[in-house]
């Protein structure tokens, strides 16, 4: 919060009273060497910290700077200023509080000889263009660390695809009614490959392409294809590392092969389930012996009955991928990109 006055006579553009309260700003000094920059200015960029957020383990702490996706999403989603403005107790605060357990885990990055680095499973880095939907902006986001919204039970749950126990119920003869609907991709629906787009801190902050399974390592998925490449695009604007995106890069292809959706109808117990439950279905309609599947969506008919739509689910789709080293920044003679120094106090006064 700035309270700087520039203007402090009666006619002024700024008062006394204007504080400029949620306005961020900075005032430079600087000396052009034309030896370092020969051709032009160069561009000044600065790494910052975003908003404050909600910690939504407890509520009651204080709001502080964090880079976990499901703070951002619920501080996103709940504020009345630049978000959805959703009110907190419509908000499911467990489900986000769980999520902020799995996103912020040290994982470990291994590659083919050994462990290369650990790091947060997931973290959100961006910024939001207030000229879009809030649907879309919450859509970006939500790509850091592969969830989705979900409204049931009268508030907004944060659901993340990872693996899953399957539960206890079960989707068998004894609770299944009625007729089947199936639906399976064809081939050319089914990626082999994929590439993401994202932004790199570690190459000055510019847009990379990372394409998994990497180009020069054997795609099974390819030959099982059998050869025929059908190449996935995914931006992930919200991801700042390499390591991240090829995680993300390797579950959404999988999940994407994994291909098999189903809607049946079941009897009124199958409300145990909710999305993102995973569920073993037993039929001998499809000669299925509890196979594993996702629950995509579910809702109660007018008749009692529970319709369920369903899709194939592989745990392996989220083990950590074998990981190559991380590119980083060429050596330059440049001047330091960041240096630090002791800020001073701008002048204030007409300018």
């Amino acid at each position: 919060n700035n309270q700087h006055s520039y203007y402090t006579t009666a006619g002024g553009a700024w008062g006394t009273q204007t504080i400029g309260k949620g306005i961020s700003y900075i005032t430079l000094w600087m000396f052009y060497d034309t030896t370092a920059y020969p051709n032009a200015l160069p561009n000044i960029t600065m790494e910052v910290n975003g908003n404050i957020v909600p910690n939504v383990s407890n509520l009651a702490l204080a709001q502080a700077f964090s880079v976990s996706p499901p703070k951002c999403i619920y501080d996103f989603m709940t504020s009345k200023t630049y978000g959805m403005g959703i009110p907190g107790f419509d908000m499911d605060t467990a489900s986000f509080s769980a999520a902020v357990t799995y996103c912020d885990a040290t994982i470990t990055i291994a590659g083919a000889s050994g462990t290369i680095t650990t790091q947060a499973r997931y973290t959100c880095n961006g910024f939001l263009n207030s000229g879009e939907s809030p649907m879309a902006n919450l859509e970006k986001m939500l790509t850091s660390c592969n969830g989705r919204i979900v409204y049931e039970n009268g508030k907004y749950s944060l659901k993340l695809r990872k693996a899953t126990a399957p539960e206890t119920f079960q989707l068998d003869e004894t609770n299944i009614v009625g007729d089947w609907s199936f639906k399976r991709a064809g081939i050319d629906e089914t990626p082999n490959s994929i590439k993401v787009t994202y932004i790199d801190t570690a190459l000055n902050f510019q847009p990379q392409t990372i394409t998994w399974p990497y180009p020069d390592d054997a795609n099974p998925y390819l030959v099982e294809d059998g050869g025929l490449l059908n190449e996935m695009s995914v931006e992930l604007p919200f991801t700042t590392n390499e390591y991240m995106a090829v995680m993300l890069a390797s579950q959404i292809l999988l999940e994407n092969r994994e291909d098999v959706t189903c809607t049946l109808t079941a009897q009124r117990e199958a409300l145990k389930l909710t999305v993102g439950s995973v569920v073993e279905v037993s039929h001998s309609t499809t000669g299925w012996d509890e196979k594993e599947m996702s629950v995509e969506a579910i809702s109660l008919r007018a008749d009692g009955l529970v319709e369920i739509a369903l899709k194939e689910f592989n745990d392996d789709t989220y083990d950590l991928p074998v990981f190559k080293t991380a590119i980083g920044a060429v050596a330059s003679n440049l001047p330091k990109a960041y240096a630090s120094g002791t800020a001073q106090a701008p002048t204030v006064g007409p300018f």
